[in-house]
């Protein structure tokens, strides 16, 4: 995965850029996740004195506000300067310049102390919620989120902006991941964070192969602002990984004004790599390096830059293409080989974050071609937590070729698992060569023998005898097996 930090036009917001692993950093004045939006500087509504201050979200914004202009006078020097102190505004303040600093357990620690001596600080609670979204823990930081919300509607107060989309982002990252969607859902519809709501929805749909929806969460806001460049540039890598990229490398040409120009030459370079355009990615790359070689964030991603530019060199002297996750999931979308379907989602099985897997199953279950269906079997089963149901859709495909290497599946899953979805598939079977499969099977998962005489597989009369018999061994199996677990019980 490539990381490149590269600064983003003025006014743009703070984005990541999951396809490519790529930070679009603002110039200090863009809006952040609780930080200052294009909403008024003051908030109507219900507001709580805690100490003589007001701690709400003008009060954030002002404090934010406050540690920009010190970093932009003194760097982050100033900010290393900045004490607790006693009151809670200065302990916000504190919290606040730790998390400017990439310190956020110090952040964390701050914030902790503020909400056990003032626990009834709604923005001291999504403060802390934050920082430990941003340390990694989604259950504390829901369970912050969750406080600062009922504070907010105990107290009348008027909801904070970021509250449903920082707790919408953590529960993402938790058990109650559809609750998590709502909530950006209801953010990408009316919220203030609509922009980050759609990258976020995006990102979670792309990671899935539902590339539609990941597009038209995208399209919802560039819709109004067609040129947002976190998502003109979101929108062209789903393009990408959907096998357009034609017109993704269009939709930077006609969007792309406001993107930093080494951003937009690196994304052109990615787009050009991927459909086989070597030499056009390498001169992108070279220029990045050498028009824009003393811009401080390209300094400091050359190391990143070079690595791309090295896996381009490699790929043009035949060593072949390394594919991302999204990358191949948009292959089995979208190839037009039913052969390239196949391979991705062996590649994917094989290869992929078991996070991927499910999904991978899922959309080659669908593909009109048997032999992407019978590679999601043969690869997926084993590695997915349903492999019982894939077992029993596999069984059921309207191609007997599909149906048998289901059958051949079935005898891979641990203590017969598959027994009785392989009994009731026997039943139904008609194709000759798929019914055998199944009989084989069955004797591999039972390693017991049910006559069949050659060729009795193409005789509807021999079949039935069999079937039968498969039925009647199997009535005996689970007889004895609950024999055996009486015996043990007692």
């Amino acid at each position: 995965m490539l990381g490149l930090a590269l600064v983003g036009c003025a006014g743009s917001r703070r984005a990541r850029l999951d396809a490519h692993g790529i930070a679009l950093a603002g110039d200090g004045s863009e809006a952040s996740v609780a930080g200052e939006t294009s909403a008024a500087d003051t908030v109507g509504g219900g507001r709580t004195t805690v100490e003589g201050v007001v701690a709400d979200h003008a009060l954030e914004q002002r404090l934010r506000r406050e540690l920009r202009e010190r970093r932009a006078a003194g760097g982050t020097s100033a900010l290393e300067l900045i004490e607790p102190g006693a009151t809670v505004e200065s302990r916000l303040r504190f919290a606040l310049s730790r998390q400017q600093l990439d310190r956020e357990a110090e952040a964390t620690a701050a914030l902790v102390a503020v909400t056990r001596e003032v626990p009834n600080c709604a923005l001291a609670h999504l403060l802390l919620g934050q920082a430990r979204l941003a340390g990694g823990d989604a259950a504390a930081a829901v369970a912050s989120l969750r406080r600062a919300r009922s504070i907010e509607r105990e107290l009348g107060q008027e909801p904070h902006p970021a509250l449903g989309y920082l707790l919408g982002s953590a529960l993402l990252r938790t058990d109650e991941a559809d609750e998590g969607m709502q909530l950006l859902r209801a953010e990408l519809a009316s919220g203030t964070y609509r922009a980050d709501a759609a990258e976020l929805l995006a990102q979670v749909h792309g990671d899935a192969g539902d590339f539609e929806s990941a597009l038209a969460s995208v399209d919802a806001v560039l819709d109004d602002v067609p040129d947002e460049p976190g998502l003109v540039i979101v929108k062209a890598g789903l393009l990408g990984d959907c096998l357009r990229v034609d017109e993704a490398l269009k939709l930077l040409d006609v969007r792309g004004g406001r993107i930093a120009q080494p951003l937009l030459l690196f994304h052109r370079a990615l787009l050009e790599r991927q459909r086989g355009r070597g030499q056009e990615a390498l001169r992108l790359l070279d220029q990045i390096l050498a028009v824009h070689g003393d811009d401080p964030t390209v300094q400091a991603a050359v190391a990143n830059i070079r690595a791309a530019r090295q896996e381009v060199q490699s790929e043009l002297q035949g060593t072949g293409r390394t594919h991302r996750e999204r990358e191949l999931l948009g292959i089995l979308r979208f190839a037009p080989q039913p052969a390239e379907r196949a391979r991705a989602v062996r590649a994917l099985c094989a290869n992929g974050r078991i996070e991927v897997v499910p999904a991978t199953v899922r959309w080659a279950l669908r593909d009109e071609h048997e032999a992407v269906r019978i590679a999601a079997l043969q690869v997926g089963t084993g590695r997915c937590a349903n492999s019982g149901e894939l077992l029993e859709v596999g069984l059921q495909d309207a191609a007997a070729g599909v149906r048998a290497a289901a059958a051949v599946c079935a005898v891979r899953l641990p203590d017969r698992a598959g027994l009785t979805a392989v009994v009731a598939a026997i039943g139904r079977e008609r194709d000759p060569d798929a019914f055998l499969t199944l009989h084989r099977a069955l004797v591999a998962i039972t390693g017991r023998e049910v006559a069949l005489p050659f060729g009795g597989e193409r005789d509807p009369e021999q079949r039935d005898h069999v079937i039968a018999a498969w039925r009647d061994e199997v009535d005996r199996l689970t007889k004895s097996a609950g024999k055996d677990k009486e015996r043990r019980g007692s």
